[in-house]
């Protein structure tokens, strides 16, 4: 399903607290209930996190500008390298495993990760600077087979589903304290950290967000029926769009 998607889209949220918002709406709850009856996927929980994603690269990027002409590594997803190209980077789509060795040759200028890839990974050490840009929040789900759930009895169900949203919630914690840790380990290992006015960036790729948005009927569907509905689901939903 698109829909889900819209969580991979640059500033789509800012936080981990604006995502599981969104994630308590009726629209939201829709697409997963979509998700069930057309795909037989059964979304226990959505309040796993794996942080928010910054630049890493050899120069500073304080604008789009900055951007211009870099080869930066992100994920393959549509979105995400739209996105990318949208705030002025040309996007290249490889596997992590690859990353170090693609900017230490010269074949990447940089690639945008979370802090809890990049520090095992040792990014750091073929790139020395960290635009903390924020531009994906890594908003994450645990699925299984709705036959298997629907064969469940209804208590192990309830335990099921109450403890995936609980675990979900305590990893999310553990994993920004990881972001903290992670970048005072980088910055001891000789990387600088800047922390640009983000303003330019999401001006940058909100005309691709909303390009994006009118062309999926199903999202401009669900916009529709959060207003109808739910007026504060509309506004939490659609000022993100």
């Amino acid at each position: 399903m698109k829909d889900f998607s819209i969580f991979m889209m640059g500033y789509f949220i800012d936080s981990y607290d604006e995502g599981y918002a969104v994630t308590q709406t009726d629209t939201f709850k829709a697409w997963c209930d979509e998700l069930e009856e057309k795909h037989g996927i059964k979304v226990l929980s959505f309040t796993f996190y794996d942080g928010p994603r910054e630049f890493m690269t050899n120069k500073p990027i304080n604008t789009p500008d900055d951007l211009k002409g870099l080869r930066i590594r992100t994920i393959g997803q549509e979105v995400c390298t739209e996105t990318i190209a949208a705030m002025g980077a040309t996007p290249i789509s490889m596997s992590w495993g690859e990353v170090y060795n693609g900017i230490q040759s010269k074949a990447l200028e940089g690639c945008e990760v979370q802090n809890t890839s990049s520090y095992p990974s040792k990014i750091y050490e073929v790139c020395n600077t960290q635009s903390k840009t924020g531009h994906f929040q890594l908003m994450q789900g645990l699925i299984c087979g709705k036959a298997w759930f629907d064969s469940l009895p209804a208590d192990l169900q309830q335990l099921l589903e109450e403890t995936a949203v609980e675990i979900g919630k305590e990893t999310a914690a553990d994993v920004m304290a990881e972001v903290e840790e992670d970048e005072k380990l980088m910055v001891e290992a000789g990387m600088t950290v800047i922390e640009p006015d983000i303003t330019p960036f999401k001006e940058a790729v909100e005309p691709y967000t909303r390009s994006w948005v009118t062309q999926s009927s199903e999202i401009s569907f669900g916009l529709r029926s959060a207003r109808q509905s739910n007026p504060v689901n509309y506004h939490l939903l659609y000022h993100r769009l």
